[in-house]
């Protein structure tokens, strides 16, 4: 079931970006240089769903053994707080088996503590994960607790920033009580380059420390993004594969491929939902208008 949902979801994906691409054509909606901001941003102001996919070169260490792993996000922004929502759905291929399920849901809610209107933008918060895994293969079976921390940075055509999380193990459901605790550190590298025509270059690696297990996997990835504007919906269509430049211990990966659509939901046409939405569409175009060397022709592409 969880293989065909998993399926299912590249198949929208590459379906949206033909039809949209058509009905780009046909309606000719304009993407302006906030909405492709917005489209990019780790930190949008606006309601925003993705859909990702991880394709991942079988295990090291693991002959045969492979793990891929689909993600829905949802995003929801109140006032100067994200809510953040993510929900994996793991398939793992070992010899002779394929196990594909439901994988551990985990919450990231940042406060944005910088000025709306900035070109640096900073947030921290807490985050939990809980054991929502369908299958022991593919759960860790544990209540996690921890914080992190986000910033990114607008300069011109150039968009770089930083996700840090830690968490760590604050319960067990019964039959992973066994099982050592988490204990991990992520930390997401993000960079990107608007190119025009809303295209834009990105990278946006995870590089992994698990303490318990003495792992560490740190991929470099460098891409290709597509922003398409409908109505009341922006799209971000991508490709971007990565490849693992320093790995310690089994179960990493030297090679994946990371794809996914992001869909934002505007209040009308061309505005945005809150005060922060106005007060970045106010800075972008004060740029645009006070240097056009920086950012280029009015209505360039910014990731």
């Amino acid at each position: 079931m969880f293989r065909l949902i998993r399926r299912s979801l590249l198949a929208l994906a590459v379906g949206l970006l033909s039809s949209i691409a058509s009905a780009q054509d046909d309606a000719g909606d304009a993407v302006s240089q906030e909405d492709l901001d917005e489209a990019i941003t780790p930190v949008p102001t606006i309601v925003t769903v993705t859909l990702h996919n991880y394709w991942r070169s079988p295990l090291m260490g693991l002959p045969d053994t492979s793990l891929h792993t689909s993600w829905v996000r949802f995003i929801f922004p109140i006032k100067r707080l994200l809510i953040e929502a993510n929900l994996p759905i793991n398939t793992l291929v070992t010899p002779g088996s394929v196990v594909s399920g439901l994988g551990d849901l985990n919450i990231f809610a940042p406060v944005i503590v910088t000025k709306p209107g900035k070109p640096l933008i900073f947030g921290v918060g807490p985050f939990v994960q809980f054991p929502t895994g369908t299958d022991h293969a593919i759960s860790f079976g544990k209540w996690d607790v921890g914080g992190g921390a986000v910033w990114f940075y607008v300069n011109g055509p150039v968009m770089v920033g930083t996700l840090g999380i830690y968490q760590n193990s604050v319960g067990s459901l019964s039959w992973a009580d066994d099982n050592p605790a988490n204990q991990l550190l992520t930390i997401q590298p993000l960079y990107f380059f608007h190119i025009g025509s809303a295209f834009y270059l990105r990278g946006s690696p995870f590089w992994f420390t698990d303490f318990q297990n003495g792992t560490v996997e740190m991929p470099v990835g460098l891409g290709v993004g597509k922003v398409f504007k409908h109505g009341k919906t922006v799209f971000n269509l991508f490709v971007e594969p990565q490849y693992t430049f320093y790995a310690k211990g089994v179960g990493r990966a030297n090679f994946q491929v990371f794809t996914g659509i992001n869909l934002q939901f505007l209040a009308d046409g061309t505005g945005r939902k809150n005060k922060a939405g106005a007060d970045r569409r106010a800075r972008v175009q004060q740029a645009m208008d006070s240097s056009r060397t920086i950012r280029g022709l009015r209505g360039s592409p910014t990731l």
